[in-house]
């Protein structure tokens, strides 16, 4: 469904309002006059434009915006803003914001484009049904996802989750859990992204879909595997296949191949993995699919290389560089290059496996191929070692170095480096220099553990305002009960009053007939009075029922409140364990690094020292706080003990406690 048909009922809604006009009953019906004359723009510049009602120039204004350019588009667009406005027609008004929208979307205003969406989705909630609504919800939410603001996009998707909740609309509410996972994924929150894309895949089987259903299960497979979950991962994967191949979907399989195969190798199932990426290759080959038929060819390469079976990987990786060239695909040239002259420098030809990986850096650098670089020298400098050129080595991982931090800098591909030049300093003899480079690559690694320690916080908001949203639907989803209920209850007095009404009025026509006929009124009477009797007694028991069942609803309502509570002082506490992890690992390592740096020293002016043995337990101590700082950060329920009277602690359950008491006591 395009973003233009999702919000056609914006225009049926404007269209409705005209047909209870009353000067409609002396004009044909609006859409079939313009299908009828599709030159809109010439009615448009017509003089006598001006003199039609109000609402009829408004629908042809917005029905030109297909038929006219950018241009008279805008132009268009705020004449019918501005008779909208005077008219008082809001869904002509939010139709009129929103296209506006995409037209500075595409135009690249994006402050402009974000002003009149907001406009927009503020009208259309006093308009329009909650499924138009959702639906304008996950427009913005893709609008936001394309400027990667990930978090916005997400408040939208959950917007949109909010409106459906109360629909039955299976196919919108799986198109928002989709975008929801979607966003999280981006945002690298796996488990709030499994949760998502689950819930999308459990809806889907309810639908006679199995093309959506094993899209559905590709999704969720990625968040398991990159979750480390690699046997549901399979499992979704399998699925995948099993309706792929029902449906011929060729193209979809391959992909799948290549997805399960990759598991397979993180799994050292190595055979298995070269078994799935033979079945993609012959597939792509059977659809002329070049550019994955050589990333099939460069995927065995690697896998032979990890069996150490250097020459038929040597063989892939050069069937990898002549597809790759076939298809002009400059980056998979570099690549294919770069490992042909490891594998050949595996086998001991140094001199053409200098010659592939200086032609790999050669073909990055006339292509433009910055973000490929680093490795493609990285790769050259391991060339070097292997042949012996140290020096060689250590300057191609120098200019490595300047390009990594002329492109903004990876750490992980820095602390690599350092590492690197270190030990080929090391086995020169350069001790100095190989300490420096050491010390470098302790500070790269400091700095990575604050970038994830300050990652890990950002996640921890997003899951909190997940689990905001998360709480509003459940709050939603009472609501819905309290008020059904409310309706029943109601429904059930007014039927009550009903029939004590006519009661009454049956009351009365007795009364006149027991004046007619005195004997039998009387009997007839007392009947009638043991009658209501029972009934009014079953009433009264019904809405004793209703009332006690609504007294259990309260209760129920309050134990979900004290259970939100513990969760909440749980993820409290959850939190100062990461704080507390962050600030005490921190002076951790940087003893850990001056104990190993004087432990050092000391061995060599005095291997047989004692204060060796002293440094020992020191480091002991060392890993003891930081076994019990992880297990802090792990604690997933909280037990309290008695420590001394009048106060509590946590209990922790170290296994390894003992142990450490017992080399306490030795000293």
């Amino acid at each position: 469904m395009t973003a233009r048909s999702q919000y056609l009922p914006f225009l049926l809604i404007m269209l409705s309002s005209l047909l209870h006009c009353a000067w409609l009953d002396d004009h044909v019906n609006l859409a079939d006059s313009v299908q009828d004359n599709p030159d809109i723009l010439q009615k448009i510049s017509n003089a006598s434009f001006k003199q039609l009602p109000v609402e009829t120039r408004i629908s042809y204004l917005l029905l030109s915006v297909s038929a006219t350019d950018s241009m008279h588009t805008r132009s268009n667009l705020n004449e019918a803003l501005a008779l909208s406005r005077k008219s008082d027609n809001q869904a002509a008004e939010a139709f009129a914001m929103v296209e506006l929208a995409r037209l500075e979307d595409r135009s690249g205003h994006f402050e402009a484009s974000r002003d009149h969406y907001g406009n927009a989705i503020k009208l259309v909630k006093s308009v329009l049904p909650s499924h138009d609504i959702a639906v304008l919800h996950l427009e913005i939410a893709s609008f936001y996802e394309k400027q990667n603001l990930l978090r916005a996009a997400s408040r939208e998707a959950m917007e949109a989750i909010l409106e459906i909740n109360s629909l039955s609309d299976r196919d919108l509410m799986i198109q928002a859990y989709r975008q929801l996972g979607h966003n999280f994924d981006q945002q690298g929150m796996i488990i709030n992204s499994l949760e998502y894309y689950q819930k999308a895949y459990d809806l889907s089987q309810e639908l006679d879909d199995p093309q959506l259903t094993a899209e559905l299960a590709i999704s969720v497979g990625n968040a398991h595997q990159r979750k480390g979950a690699y046997d549901q991962a399979l499992k979704s994967y399998f699925e995948a296949i099993e309706s792929f191949s029902r449906t011929n979907r060729k193209d979809m399989l391959a992909i799948v191949y290549d997805k399960v195969a990759a598991i397979y190798r993180k799994l050292g199932e190595i055979p298995k993995a070269i078994e799935y990426i033979t079945n993609a290759q012959i597939i792509n080959i059977s659809l002329q699919n070049w550019a994955h038929v050589g990333d099939n060819y460069m995927n065995l390469g690697l896998l032979y290389t990890s069996l150490h079976q250097e020459k038929t990987a040597l063989a892939y990786f050069k069937k990898a560089l002549a597809t790759y060239t076939r298809v002009e695909n400059f980056e998979g040239m570099s690549l294919s290059s770069s490992k042909i002259g490891l594998a050949m420098a595996e086998t001991g030809d140094f001199k053409e496996a200098i010659g592939y990986a200086e032609k790999s850096i050669r073909i990055a650098r006339e292509k433009g191929l910055t973000r490929l670089l680093t490795a493609l020298l990285i790769d050259l400098s391991d060339v070097q070692a292997i042949a012996g050129n140290n020096s060689e080595a250590i300057s191609a991982l120098s200019e490595a170095s300047v390009v990594l931090r002329e492109g903004g800098g990876n750490r992980e591909y820095q602390l690599q480096i350092e590492k690197s030049i270190a030990e080929l300093k090391e086995k020169q003899g350069n001790i100095h220099s190989a300490i420096t480079h050491y010390r470098q690559a302790m500070n790269l690694q400091e700095k990575l553990y604050d970038d994830l320690s300050h990652q890990k916080l950002a996640e921890m908001e997003v899951l909190f305002e997940s689990f905001q949203k998360e709480k509003e639907i459940e709050k939603l989803e009472n609501s819905l009960a309290a008020q059904r209920l409310q309706a029943e209850h109601d429904k059930f007095y007014y039927e009550t009053q009903l029939e004590v009404e006519n009661l009454k009025s049956r009351n009365q026509r007795f009364v006149m007939l027991t004046m007619a006929v005195l004997v039998i009124g009387a009997i007839v009477f007392m009947w009638y009075i043991v009658a209501r009797f029972r009934r009014e007694r079953s009433l009264h028991r019904k809405i004793s029922e209703q009332h006690d069942a609504l007294t259990d609803a309260y209760r129920q309502l309050e134990k979900a409140q004290q259970e939100l509570v513990e969760f909440e002082r749980l993820k409290s506490m959850s939190a100062m364990a990461v704080t507390m992890n962050h600030e005490i690992n921190q002076p951790l390592m940087i003893i850990q690094g001056n104990l190993d740096m004087l432990k050092i020293n000391i061995e060599k002016h005095d291997p047989e020292s004692d204060q060796l043995r002293f440094i020992s337990r020191i480091q002991t101590s060392l890993e003891r706080i930081m076994g019990i700082m992880e297990h802090i950060e792990k604690l997933d329920q909280v037990q309290y003990g008695d420590y001394t009277e009048g106060t509590s602690m946590v209990k922790l359950h170290c296994e390894n406690a003992d142990p450490f008491e017992e080399e306490e006591e030795s000293v």
